[in-house]
């Protein structure tokens, strides 16, 4: 219980810190559902006075005042459920959207959630976009729901408890005695099964992640599934997938039932409720209590046996859904370590002092050693594997050395800000990843407000203007999902257009004209050469044509 009360305070702590400027609903919040619990609890007393007083001893002079009463008070109910509402989406919904935000940026800025991951985990979908996403929306959503449940509901029940104990003990404190005995039973109950629950969702969001990132894989490989022939393979893995899914929701409803439906009625309803009517009908016939008295208590007795069980309950799911919040938890977390400086104005020189890196326990590159100025054309030679793309990989940040430095300017890499940096770099990957969408479109992701001229001065360089204006729509022309409706030279084509449309410093190209014939390769490498002969230019290429253009060659491995 102890260990339960500190995490609901730690995470309710965590979630305050997104509420600036909502604060004032979530006060207003807390306050509407006192009100309506404190209406709640004024009905048990009008009734009281309708069997005892109106019907009993006869006295209808109290008749109209007890009606009015009954209706200001079901006015009150009304205003303050829809003042209610209203507060609860404006915390929810700012809460929720400050936390998405705030993940995105992690996901952004932590280089390490991505495929390039190189850790030794066993679990190949941990760092997935697939997960990022489960992330992001599932479990947000679940935090978002969790934060007013173990903070406004958790804490108005505890009040509700009170309350209904001190009211039950000023109808009959010898009836109270006997109804606090369910509280321990109740709490004990719902702290074992809300464990056996946090055990099986853990395992269930694990198979759930594992299922999304294989879809998104299998999805996006169907054709090459076909041609290998493995479909009956992939069908039944994902068949694995439901089967592991259909055991964990048969577990689950079990438990849920028996500590939501069974256990509670078995408890509450049916030995708590005999009892306490079997007492409360001997009092009466010793003249006691009274009947209305009796109803009162039975009233009172219900809403403190519900607050007793929605406070276990919220005990339970806060123990069952700890994964969910520590993910979300784990993502917004602030890195202290990150020292920020100030923002440069162009890179001037780069250079890698004694980089080493490795994949688990492949070495790629051992005390790599590198200098870049501006004017450089350099081209990164040498066999698959040995590390060209690995180096342009932790120039880009995409992936950390295990030691050494990388030096922009003079500053160390990782106190420079992903936003300033990617600002004055500008790439092209082995993979042309272009967006569905029309050829300006997607030029313009590099510079928004490039004006056409500027588009088609980058694509005469990259040597595919004459292409698209030939086209019916020209730069309006729709390419498709990935570029689907165009060639693999069209697609690497515009994506160096695209790379040269950036304001930029260094220009990094992995094997960007591999789709290209040597001929076309030489004029559109001439091209840029001569038209960036000011930027750092780094180069990764098999062709001798290209590093005939180069500054120099540099051996990788």
């Amino acid at each position: 219980m102890r260990e339960q009360f500190q995490y609901r305070i730690k995470m309710l702590k965590k979630i305050g810190s997104f509420l600036a400027g909502k604060r004032q609903y979530a006060i207003l919040l807390f306050v509407l559902q006192i009100c309506l619990s404190v209406i709640e609890m004024m009905k048990p007393l009008l009734y009281k006075g309708f069997i005892d007083d109106v019907i009993g001893k006869k006295n209808n002079v109290l008749l109209p005042y007890l009606l009015g009463g009954y209706l200001i008070l079901l006015a009150l109910e009304m205003c303050a459920q829809w003042l209610k509402v209203n507060s609860h989406n404006q915390v929810l919904f700012h809460l929720l959207k400050k936390m998405k935000i705030a993940i995105w940026r992690h996901y952004e800025e932590d280089t390490q959630i991505n495929a390039t991951d190189c850790s030794e985990s066993n679990d190949r979908f941990a760092k997935s976009p697939s997960n990022q996403k489960i992330i992001l929306e599932e479990d947000v959503e679940k935090v978002g729901t969790l934060a007013y449940e173990q903070s406004i509901q958790y804490a108005v029940s505890i009040l509700l408890i009170l309350y209904t104990s001190v009211m039950m003990i000023f109808v009959k404190w010898s009836m109270a005695l006997l109804a606090f005995i369910s509280i321990p039973l109740t709490l004990f109950i719902a702290f074992c099964i809300g464990k056996k629950e946090k055990v099986l969702n853990e395992e269930n969001r694990k198979n759930d992640t594992n299922m999304n990132a294989w879809l998104h894989e299998s999805i996006d490989n169907w054709k090459d599934y076909r041609l290998w022939g493995i479909q009956k393979r992939q069908k039944m893995e994902y068949e694995t997938f439901q089967v592991k899914f259909a055991a964990y929701n048969k577990r689950w409803i079990n438990y849920w039932v028996a500590r939501i439906l069974v256990i509670p009625e078995l408890k509450n309803e049916f030995l708590m409720k005999l009892v306490v009517y079997l007492v409360g009908g001997y009092l009466i016939s010793a003249r006691e209590l009274t009947i209305g008295q009796l109803l009162v208590f039975m009233v009172y007795y219900t809403y403190f046996t519900q607050a007793v069980q929605e406070v276990a309950n919220k005990n339970a799911e806060l123990l069952e859904n700890a994964p969910y919040m520590d993910r979300v938890f784990e993502q917004i977390k602030k890195n202290n370590n990150l020292r920020n400086v100030k923002s440069f104005h162009s890179i001037e020189r780069i250079e890698m002092q004694e980089v080493s890196f490795g994949y688990q326990s492949k070495e790629i590159l051992n005390h790599w050693n590198l200098q870049l100025k501006k004017g450089d054309m350099v081209a990164l030679d040498g066999e698959s594997g040995r590390g060209k793309s690995t180096c342009v990989k932790l120039l880009l940040k995409l992936l950390h050395p295990t030691s050494g430095k990388i030096l922009v300017n003079g500053i160390p890499l990782e106190e420079i800000t992903i936003e300033d940096y990617y600002q004055r770099v500008s790439c092209v990957m082995q993979e042309s990843m272009l967006f569905d969408g029309t050829i300006r479109e997607n030029l313009r992701y590099a510079k928004p407000e490039a004006k056409e001229e500027e588009l088609l001065a980058c694509c005469e360089i990259a040597g595919i203007a004459k292409v698209i204006t030939s086209w019916k729509d020209g730069l309006d022309t729709v390419i498709g999902e990935k570029g689907i409706k165009l060639s693999g030279g069209e697609r690497q084509r515009i994506a160096i257009a695209r790379a040269l449309l950036k304001d930029f410093d260094v220009l990094i190209l992995d094997e960007a004209t591999s789709a290209l014939d040597t001929k076309c390769e030489y004029e559109v490498w001439k091209k840029i050469r001569v038209a960036r002969k000011d930027k750092i230019i780094i180069v990764i290429t098999h062709r001798d044509t290209v590093k005939q253009l180069c500054n120099r060659v540099i051996a990788v491995g």
